[in-house]
């Protein structure tokens, strides 16, 4: 879980980030942030921007349509997705840092 607060307070402190970026400044594998930032979005702790209205039947958005789960076709090539800490994940960074007492300023208060 250690990767997934590190990726958060990463994402909260430049206010939004690519993938790319977090695997460069973390050190920590593409794949593996990517898988992260999968588990935190679908748990409501990131959020990815850049979403589209979906053509697909369920009618879902973004990347991938929530509804079905399929790849979104609606959003363009190469268009790099945005991801932001969402409320409850900067919750869970103040949960960490005042467990681990740690006394670091974060944008989300």
């Amino acid at each position: 879980m250690s990767e997934a607060v590190q990726i958060l307070r990463y994402i909260g402190t430049t206010g939004g980030c690519l993938l790319s970026d977090i695997a460069i400044h973390l050190g920590i594998p593409v794949r593996s942030v990517n898988g992260w930032v999968v588990l935190l979005c679908s748990t409501g702790y990131l959020h990815r921007s850049g979403q589209y209205p979906c053509a697909s039947p369920c009618g879902g958005s973004g990347p991938v349509c929530s509804g079905c789960c399929s790849a979104c076709h609606a959003v363009p090539a190469g268009l790099p997705v945005r991801i932001a800490v969402t409320e409850r994940g900067w919750d869970l960074i103040r949960r960490n840092n005042h467990e681990n007492r740690t006394e670091e300023p974060l944008n989300g208060d």
